[in-house]
């Protein structure tokens, strides 16, 4: 049975309308006025509302425009029906939202048949709704979620791609035929945030330069062959820095891969360096010798010159001379054991004696810097098993790198301590420099890395120290920061009784 709400205040008329809509199963309940019609829907929820428009309290057509207002009871279908045949009662009327407007008298034969009609035709159109409504929703559904797993997989590949690309060790770009970077993958980025200035740029050639072309020879045959390889660039912040280069054209784009070669040109120009360093080693041990022979004589001569003056004054000068000559000695010996080649066999060996060998050689190099040298040796020091030529190359770099690091203070100073423990030996030498700056800190060991001027370093210093240390089974570490650098160097303690 379908529910009707009539909102009527002539309890004849509703009597009528009652009558002949019970004829076609339709239960027909009654409301007042318009503020009653409001209520009562709300509560209801008819199918059907025939409204009259001249109402106390509310008009028909304010309480229709309300009940269409309200997201509950707007579906409802509203009939204007009234005794005035006024065309701006009808305008009003559907204003408001009625769906049809009667005016009184009803045909009782025809009304109650177009009412039943109106309510199954609305009936219909809001199962074919429903059911298009659940058919869209279910296929919405479906192309959603495989919208939503197409998505995945497509952040899925992305992250993988990203992933790949940002683990591989060359810089990797790609930029548009205007050279504007629309991509770069982690080691890209470190190129290009080295420098603040270039934070914000998207042009690919503010962070490079080319070496073997200018920029117009290199677009033209990029546009003629669509891919160059062996392509070298640098850095516009670091021309030190080079990097073997590919573009490639995909997509309308140019993919760019960068490899950094840097170390195999310093590899390149510091080999024929390193070879001088050899030879001269090879022939300092003749030039010693070469030195030593006329030294002896001055010194056996001076000897017997002493033994013929009484004169005081002259004897303190002869002295001076022959202090000159023992330094001279002193000088030589060191020099001669830092070339003698370096024997693969380890013996015991007393730390301490080698860090006053190896500053006596170095002092005066150290203290032309004014740089104080403080020592704060253990006396009772076990000994470690070591190369000793080795182990003075790792004392003379350490000492040689502090003093580089000390000098850049006003007040420069070098601490060296010797300690050790139930198993190790402890070497530590300490510089009150300004620290190694963060960005360097875990290239320091590298093989011909050097914070130095060209000409001024070979940046194998610490590489050698460190290839050392290896090679005795022992560690090294460091601390750095703005008031200097301490490296700590442990080694074995040798436990066997050395006689």
């Amino acid at each position: 049975m379908f529910k009707v709400l009539y909102v009527e205040d002539d309890f004849q008329s509703f009597k009528l309308v009652e009558l002949v809509l019970k004829k076609h199963n339709i239960e027909v309940t009654l409301a007042k006025d318009g503020l009653e019609a409001i209520e009562l829907t709300e509560k209801l929820v008819p199918d059907l509302i025939i409204m009259d428009i001249n109402l106390p309290k509310l008009k028909g057509y304010e309480a229709a425009a309300i009940i269409k207002s309200n997201k509950a009871t707007n579906h409802i279908p509203i009939i204007a029906l009234t005794a005035v045949s006024d065309s701006n009662y009808e305008k009003l009327s559907m204003l408001a939202g009625c769906d049809a407007f009667y005016t009184k008298p009803i045909d009782p034969q025809k009304f109650g048949k177009e009412i039943l009609k109106y309510i199954e035709q609305r009936k219909f159109e809001e199962k074919e709704i429903d059911f298009l409504s659940k058919e869209i929703s279910v296929s919405l559904k479906h192309k959603t979620e495989e919208l939503v797993k197409l998505e995945k997989t497509i952040l899925n590949l992305n992250y993988k791609l990203n992933k790949i690309l940002s683990s591989l060790p060359d810089a990797i770009f790609i930029i548009k035929k205007d050279f504007t970077i629309e991509y770069m993958n982690t080691e890209g980025l470190k190129l290009k945030i080295l420098d603040n200035k270039f934070l914000n740029t998207s042009y690919f050639f503010d962070i490079f330069s080319t070496i073997d072309y200018n920029l117009e020879d290199l677009e033209n045959n990029l546009n003629k062959f669509n891919k160059l390889s062996g392509i070298y660039l640098t850095l516009n912040n670091d021309s030190n820095r080079f990097f073997l280069t590919t573009f490639s054209f995909i997509d309308n784009n140019y993919l760019v891969t960068l490899k950094e070669i840097t170390n195999i040109k310093k590899f390149e120009e510091n080999v024929q360096h390193i070879e001088k360093l050899a030879t001269i080693g090879q022939i300092t041990s003749g030039i010693i010798h070469e030195i030593n022979n006329p030294i002896t004589a001055v010194k056996n001569y001076l000897s017997v010159l002493k033994n013929t003056i009484n004169d005081e004054k002259q004897l303190s000068i002869l002295e001076k001379i022959e202090f000159g000559i023992d330094r001279i000695f002193s000088l030589s010996n060191n020099l001669m054991t830092f070339t003698r080649k370096s024997s693969e066999k380890k013996y015991p060996l007393n730390l301490n004696h080698i860090i006053k060998s190896v500053f006596a050689f170095s002092e005066y190099e150290i203290k032309r810097g004014n740089v104080n040298v403080i020592f704060k040796l253990n006396e009772n020091l076990p000994l470690i098993l070591g190369n000793k030529t080795s182990i003075e190359q790792l004392v003379l770099n350490l000492l040689i790198n502090a003093n580089h690091a000390a000098t850049e203070n006003g007040n420069p100073e070098i601490h060296v301590k010797t300690y050790a423990d139930d198993k190790k030996v402890f070497l530590e030498i300490e510089d009150n420099g300004n620290g190694i700056p963060e960005d360097i800190r875990d290239k320091i060991f590298e093989p011909f890395f050097t914070t130095k001027p060209e000409g001024k370093g070979t940046g194998l210093g610490l590489a050698i120290v460190k290839k050392i240390v290896e090679d005795h089974n022992a560690n090294i570490m460091f601390d750095t920061g703005k008031n200097g650098t301490k490296f700590v160097i442990s080694f074995p303690k040798y436990e066997k009784e050395y006689k």
